[in-house]
């Protein structure tokens, strides 16, 4: 935890504790305190406002493309000012979008590093300008400790909705291929009742009773797979011959004698 920058403010733990605290401020000396977030994580009253941002507010997208072409140089100077207090609404809002964050998290830890050597370098000036300096710097360099930690919070959510619409689309495309599955397993369902229906059809037109059915087409086998033994019985004989010399299995008397008549 960041060491609190004005320990001698009083300290609330909830936003809502500190409004109920700036209102009853106001009541009693006349003006209003507004709460704000310090980088002790801890909620302060200060009298000049912190220019937050609404909740429903977006950056546009025109702005998000101006900082994105923005130079090095020129996008840190953005940066900066912003985490100053200088910074316009356009700029603080496009710095929060999910295009910007990985660039803005990147200045704000070289500006962090920078201004930490810098107070290093001037650690002995004793001098009244340094320690005015000094307590400036110190400011600063907290306020983009809290800008990293704001920024850190935004990279995170930003990267569970992406994972969380990454489950969706999945899902969504999960959900696709079975209904076309399903609705192919109904096409087929639906050819073969046709079919099977053309069938039973065709049995009525002939006379054959149903239940008959299936013992012809059992009988028909059979008498093809008999007209094709005679038609190619030698060969059939032959191959069946060589496959059970092969297995060690005695061959049948009626293919014996079919082979030695050939002979």
């Amino acid at each position: 935890m960041t060491t609190c920058p004005t320990p001698d403010k009083k300290r609330y733990a909830t936003p809502e504790a500190a409004h109920n605290a700036a209102h009853r401020s106001e009541i009693a000396m006349g003006y209003p305190l507004h709460p704000y977030i310090c980088t002790c994580t801890w909620y302060h009253l200060s009298k000049q406002p912190q220019n937050n941002i609404p909740e429903d507010a977006t950056a546009d997208t025109a702005d998000v493309t101006r900082l994105q072409l923005q130079s090095h140089t020129t996008f840190r100077a953005t940066v900066a000012n912003e985490a100053r207090g200088n910074g316009t609404i356009q700029d603080r809002l496009a710095l929060r979008h999910r295009g910007l964050l990985e660039r803005w998290q990147k200045a704000l830890k070289e500006l962090h590093a920078d201004i930490t050597t810098q107070l290093k370098q001037r650690a002995n000036d004793n001098t009244l300008e340094a320690h005015d300096w000094r307590r400036r710097a110190t400011s600063y360099r907290n306020t983009l400790t809290a800008r990293s930690n704001e920024c850190r919070d935004l990279l995170a959510k930003a990267v569970a909705k992406t994972n969380e619409e990454k489950t969706a689309e999945r899902e969504a495309h999960n959900q696709a291929i079975r209904a076309l599955q399903q609705k192919a397993q109904q096409a087929n369902a639906a050819r073969r009742k046709a079919r099977d229906n053309a069938l039973d059809g065709h049995l009525d037109r002939a006379g054959i009773p149903r239940y008959e059915a299936k013992e012809l087409r059992r009988q028909a086998g059979e008498n093809a797979i008999q007209r094709l033994i005679d038609a190619h019985g030698l060969e059939f004989s032959r191959y069946l011959a060589e496959e059970c010399e092969a297995l060690g299995a005695p061959l049948p008397k009626r293919v014996e004698r079919h082979l030695t008549d050939a002979a």
